[in-house]
């Protein structure tokens, strides 16, 4: 799976913004054409973290880089990082940056 399908995917099924990183310990940003498996440090299993929209953005953003080894952060609407403890459900509705 590319990056791009994962933003859009995620974007489109939970109303979630993310930005991926090329590496669970570099801040250089990870190129749409990229794939998942390109930008983790493990290999990638083939199920899906079920979400919820009472869990807090910090929890999301750790289960997926323990889950499938890749560094995201989840965004606001205006294309900055939310603060970590809200739920996703508040990060689809705030602004709040960091």
């Amino acid at each position: 799976m590319s990056v791009k399908r994962l933003r859009k995917e995620l974007y489109e099924k939970e109303g979630l913004r993310i930005r991926v990183y090329t590496s669970a310990t570099n801040s250089e940003i990870a190129s749409d054409d990229s794939t998942l498996r390109k930008v983790s440090f493990m290999r990638i299993p083939t199920s899906f973290i079920e979400l919820r929209g009472n869990m807090l953005v910090d929890n999301f953003e750790k289960l997926f880089l323990e889950r499938f080894g890749v560094r995201i952060e989840v965004l606001g609407k205006d294309g900055e990082a939310v603060s970590k403890d809200l739920s996703l459900n508040k990060a689809n509705l705030k602004e709040q940056v960091v």
